[in-house]
């Protein structure tokens, strides 16, 4: 469950995302906070809230985004050949900078991918699972898992 939050003196706009399952949680902020090391477009940690609590969480920075790749398909997105040769660029090069530190995406998925307003893609949700219209079970977690998802080159 992710939810907007303010601070005060925070100019960012952030969001927090509560997690109800430890194991997930750590998986998320460790990737995230590699992300953040790696430059890699992604939501940035700024912080920990509730922990041994029953809404504990984290928050992070709010990807100011245009659209989520899911939209490309329900909607009428007009995204030229080069965008998306650049999207898939990026996302790969994501991808292979995660793997070569032993991270993973996980849930890989075209709504877990934000077009920013920039124009760059940005990879969110890492708490791990998958999709199985994405992601077979039994790759879900892995680094093939990921480029089974439709980015990267395995």
């Amino acid at each position: 469950m992710i939810y907007e939050v303010e601070f005060k003196d925070e100019k960012e706009p952030l969001v927090f995302k509560m997690v109800d399952r430890y194991g997930p949680f750590v998986q998320e902020f460790m990737t995230l906070l590699q992300c953040e090391r790696l430059k890699i477009q992604a939501p940035r940690i700024k912080g920990l809230l509730g922990v041994g609590t029953n809404c504990g969480g984290f928050v992070m920075t709010k990807i100011q985004a245009s659209f989520c790749l899911d939209d490309c398909h329900s909607k009428s997105i007009n995204s030229t050949l080069d965008d998306r040769k650049r999207w898939y660029q990026q996302i790969s090069d994501a991808l292979q900078a995660l793997h070569g530190v032993d991270y993973i995406w996980g849930d890989v998925k075209p709504a877990n991918v934000l077009i920013s307003e920039d124009g760059d893609a940005c990879l969110i949700d890492f708490e791990g699972g998958n999709c199985p219209d994405w992601v077979d079970d039994e790759l879900s977690d892995t680094p093939a898992g990921d480029f089974l998802g439709g980015f990267g080159n395995s």
